[in-house]
This record gives structure tokens, C-alpha cells and sequence, in this order.
């Protein structure tokens, strides 16, 4: 499996607009929908042409922006109903297992914003697919 990114995946019941706004252009917006009420958006780092080197990297460097935000920002933050990193692999590279860990610091990180963890698998593709 091949690392890939970390997305920050976001959502609340009143606008994204300061907290995206306070992150870029450090970010760019993926996703952004606002339907029924719900306002769901899905980041990624522009702070490096080639990503972060790994999923530490990533985390801790999202998690600097948001321990910068002004108090705007923050609120709206500290209001999200999500705030989720999502690691994600591609598996259609060998080998066919990979351990995935994360650094002490980068949990501690995560607990002080307040962030959940996911991780996607993306899967291989069958030669019908391809």
C-alpha cells in the first residue's frame, strides 16, 4: 500500500465560511456542499507541490493551522458536528500489507483539536476495471 493524503473532513448545521475562509489558500477545498441546512466541505493541504510525507506530517500540519486560527475561526470549529483527518492508502501497490501507526505526538494532536481519525483503503482495481 502506498500512502497518499490527509483529507479533513468537515461538516456543521451553519456556514464553513470563516474557517475556510482562515485556512486558505494554506488548504484547498475538495468538496464543498451546503444542502437541507448541512454544511459539509473536504480539505487538503497546499502546502507542499508533493503532499505531506506521511500521515504524521499531514496531521500535525492541519492541526498547526487550526491551534493558529482567529477567534472566528475557532468558533466555528469548536462548533463543527465533524472534524475528521482521513488517512488515505492506495492498495493496488505491493506489498499486500502495510502496518499504518501514527507518532505519540500526532494522537496528542489530534485529542487537542478535537479530531477524529478514519482511514480509506482505496481498492485495486481488477483488470476488468482498468
Amino acid at each position: 500500500m502506498t500512502f497518499l493524503n490527509v483529507d479533513l473532513e468537515i461538516a456543521s448545521e451553519t456556514s464553513l465560511a470563516p474557517l475556510l475562509d482562515a485556512l486558505l489558500p494554506t488548504v484547498v477545498v475538495l468538496f464543498h456542499q451546503a444542502e437541507s441546512g448541512r454544511h459539509h466541505a473536504t480539505l487538503e493541504l497546499d502546502i507542499d507541490p508533493c503532499g505531506p510525507a506521511n500521515p504524521d506530517e499531514g496531521i500535525l500540519s492541519f492541526c498547526r493551522l487550526i491551534r493558529a486560527l482567529a477567534p472566528e475561526a475557532r468558533h466555528c470549529w469548536n462548533h463543527l458536528s465533524l472534524r475528521q483527518f482521513d488517512i488515505g492508502y492506495d492498495a493496488s501497490q505491493p506489498p499486500h500489507a502495510t502496518q499504518m501507526s501514527l507518532d505519540t505526538t500526532t494522537l496528542v494532536a489530534l485529542v487537542e483539536v478535537t479530531a477524529t481519525l478514519a482511514v480509506t483503503v482505496y481498492p485495486r482495481q481488477s483488470k476488468a476495471e482498468s
